[in-house]
């Protein structure tokens, strides 16, 4: 059974071995020294308890912001109208989401192409009504046409998207939207592609899209958009989410800046820049000791954690 369609049975079926498996997930994530992390895309069923058991200390794990699912056009290509769209968003808080997540575009997992789902009208709609509501919202749009609807709607940050050019550049700038590239999780993709059951003439497709992916950050970087470290993290691959700091080394940034990406411009990302990101005063006490300069080599960062506290606690592995 492939990982997605395991998913989808134990949601059914099983959904105490789904929350075991994500207490696995967030434990994995912890030891990398992420103790912060934001879903952006989970079911209530196994976030809301998770996020309490890791509050709690029963469980550890990352403290954790979640979108509690998110917002994907089912009645593509119709329509859809005003009060739709404003009470998809409305049900995010009902559900107590932090922050509201959109998929704004529909991918093939045969061929990785992808159309947009949603018109500029929709997507400004849907970030209008989340910021009228309180919360920020991070839209999904893997290619540039997806990506230039979903920039100029203006939400407070991005997901995937390559192919952008200086005028999209400008426009994140302007509208304060932080770019996540999730570089890494099409490497992640490339090395497991059995595992789920994509065709091998599609790994050359992954590594265009990771070079593609990789220039847009460089463009990005150099321009000035603030940028965020985020993995994308699924199935096996949690345990590596902090591979995508090298990626950012190579398109251009300092280690220092990198690092920056992994936690400011992180907790800016959904507005709780005065909470986590920084050792301070009035923040949480979150800090990991690593073997080595991560100032000199971010790789250190990577691979070479050996502590790590959250909140004041040293997390026991």
């Amino acid at each position: 059974m492939l990982p997605w369609t395991r998913v989808g049975w134990l949601m059914n079926n099983n959904a105490y071995k789904l929350l075991d498996l994500a207490r696995g997930a967030a434990l994995a994530t912890l030891k990398t020294g992420v103790t912060t992390a934001i879903d952006k895309g989970g079911r209530d069923f196994i976030l809301n308890p998770l996020r309490a058991e890791i509050m709690s200390g029963k469980t550890p794990g990352p403290r954790m912001y979640n979108s509690i699912g998110g917002i994907s056009n089912y009645k593509y290509p119709d329509s859809v109208s005003t009060d739709e769209l404003k009470g998809w968003v409305q049900l995010q808080v009902l559900r107590g989401a932090d922050l509201v997540k959109v998929w704004a575009d529909r991918c093939s997992d045969q061929t990785l192409d992808c159309v947009p789902t949603f018109t500029f009208d929709e997507l400004k709609l849907l970030v209008d009504t989340s910021h009228e509501e309180g919360l920020p919202i991070a839209i999904h749009a893997y290619h540039q046409d997806t990506a230039k609807l979903a920039i100029m709607a203006g939400p407070d940050s991005i997901e995937h998207p390559e192919g952008l050019d200086m005028v999209d550049c400008g426009n994140m700038i302007d509208r304060g939207t932080i770019y996540v590239p999730t570089i890494d999780h099409n490497r992640y993709y490339k090395d497991n592609l059995a595992f789920f059951g994509y065709a091998p003439d599609l790994e050359a497709k992954f590594e265009a899209y990771i070079q593609d992916n990789l220039a847009s950050a460089a463009q990005a970087h150099l321009a000035g958009v603030k940028i965020a470290m985020g993995s994308d993290a699924v199935f096996t691959g949690f345990g590596e989410n902090t591979k995508e700091l090298a990626w950012f080394v190579q398109a251009g940034m300092t280690p220092l800046e990198a690092l920056r990406a992994a936690t400011i411009h992180g907790a800016e990302s959904i507005g709780v820049q005065n909470e986590v990101g920084k050792v301070a005063v009035g923040y949480y006490a979150d800090i990991i000791a690593v073997e080595g300069d991560p100032l000199a080599d971010v790789n250190v960062v990577i691979n070479g954690v050996r502590k790590v506290m959250m909140g004041g606690r040293v997390a026991e592995f």
